[in-house]
């Protein structure tokens, strides 16, 4: 904690540094935002490629419409200017706008080549003025990725950073990350965006972010337990941005009775990878390529078949997953304790030789995680054939990675208390050795 006259002389030095070519900097922005706008009006109003809508999906169900949250959606326009502000040497004020100005260019290609739209409202927006005035400014196009989210969430990471270089504690860094994930859902309640255009802009921002920063920077939140703390990296929630789209894209193409072709074939891409690579590895690769190839050309040759089955075609992808995990799993455990999947993970990872009462407990944890995959794969299946559509889509899309983290949490927790004195892992290494080994498998 600071001492008041600390507090006191950082707020000094932030408002030393705001005063700092305070002209430069709001010159500068105010020419930056109106190049862009005039460019991203252009592209708004004279579309030159077939505008795609986007689906409205449960998220955009649950949230609804918000006018109270016009004020946060506005706000964006101060948030964005307060990075900048924090800088004092006109050097980095320039290339912090070249950074910025990637992430708009970024997203106005895009937009040129794809525009995109959110879905008509039966909303009358003459009874609510405020949103009357936006629709007819911004109306509800260019809207996938939200540049709105994106500049939001590149603008909080660049806003929280020089607040930790100020030295200023966590309660500054919280407020402003809460100011954000206020803008970000204000996107979804004013109706001007979907929710996978805000996946899409986070996804965006997230990716400039790693480019300019060139590594992986953990996020410390001081709520997190120690052993969880390791995951929060901007290279992990990448990640997990570009597993939710893909997951909620997946939703929407098994649910709909004709899903977008570019959905289906996303749904396609990791099966395909993956027989593609087995093909390949196997010993009978000159049958099994050509009939790879043939099976590709079958399927570029009837899309509308592939589109009228997207259910199949996702309910294979999963169901056939955690089966064969499970079998994975499930084969390892009658080769005794020292055998067992999750203890051959830990016996590479840890270099110690491993007792029998953690070779015990590794061997229990591979029993749990069969019984999971199992249980995965069944309930699977019973949602597909005796449930309706959607039932099956919400455990496969969303229940099931949330499922997968509370196994990797639960695990971690339960180690933490039932081996107190053995090797230590954090949860990140947990993870991380399970990726290393499968790829040593591969």
């Amino acid at each position: 904690m600071y001492a008041p006259s600390d507090k006191k002389a950082g707020w000094i030095r932030v408002a030393s540094l705001v005063a700092t070519r305070f002209w430069f900097k709001c010159f500068g922005t105010t020419g930056f935002t109106l190049v862009f706008f005039s460019a991203y009006l252009y592209l708004l109003k004279h579309p030159v490629h077939p505008v795609t809508v986007i689906p409205e999906t449960a998220i955009d169900r649950l949230i609804g419409f918000e006018p109270l949250m016009l004020p946060f959606y506005l706000s964006l326009w101060l948030y964005v200017s307060l990075p900048p502000m924090l800088m004092q040497i006109r050097k980095d004020i320039v290339e912090y706008g070249l950074r910025i100005g990637s992430l708009c260019l970024a997203a106005l290609v895009i937009f040129y080549f794809w525009p995109s739209a959110v879905p008509p409202s039966d909303i009358d927006w003459t009874r609510y003025p405020g949103m009357a005035f936006l629709k007819g400014m911004d109306a509800s196009g260019n809207a996938c990725p939200s540049l709105h989210v994106a500049t939001a969430v590149f603008s909080c990471y660049w806003l929280n950073r020089g607040l930790r270089d100020l030295g200023f504690g966590k309660i500054p860094q919280m407020l402003s990350t809460a100011w954000c994930a206020a803008i970000v859902y204000s996107t979804m309640a004013t109706r001007q965006h979907m929710a996978i255009d805000v996946a899409a802009g986070i996804l965006l921002a997230l990716f400039f972010v790693l480019i300019f920063e060139k590594k992986s920077f953990r996020i410390d939140l001081p709520f997190l337990h120690e052993g969880f703390s390791g995951l929060l990296t901007m290279k992990n929630l990448l990640i997990a941005t570009g597993g939710a789209v893909y997951l909620a894209i997946g939703f929407i193409a098994s649910t709909e009775s004709h899903p977008p072709l570019f959905a289906v074939l996303l749904g396609l891409f990791p099966l395909a990878t993956a027989a593609l690579a087995s093909a390949w590895k196997s010993k009978a690769r000159a049958i099994l390529l050509p009939a790879f190839i043939a099976a590709a050309l079958a399927i570029a040759l009837h899309p509308d078949e592939l589109r009228d089955h997207a259910a199949w075609l996702y309910f294979l992808q999963h169901a056939g997953a955690m089966t064969l995990l499970g079998i994975t799993f499930g084969a390892t455990l009658a080769s005794g304790h020292r055998n067992a999947l999750c203890s051959r993970i830990a016996g590479c990872m840890i270099p110690e030789e491993l007792d029998a009462n953690y070779l015990f407990y590794t061997w229990k944890v591979t029993l749990a995680w069969t019984c999971y995959f199992a249980a995965s794969a069944t309930i699977s299946a019973l949602l597909f054939f005796l449930g309706p559509i959607e039932y099956w889509s919400i455990f496969a899309n969303f229940a099931t990675p949330v499922s997968l983290g509370a196994m990797f949490a639960g695990e971690y927790l339960i180690r933490l208390r039932a081996l107190p004195d053995s090797p230590k892992m954090s949860l990140s290494a947990t993870i991380q050795a399970y990726r290393e080994f499968s790829q040593r498998r591969n």
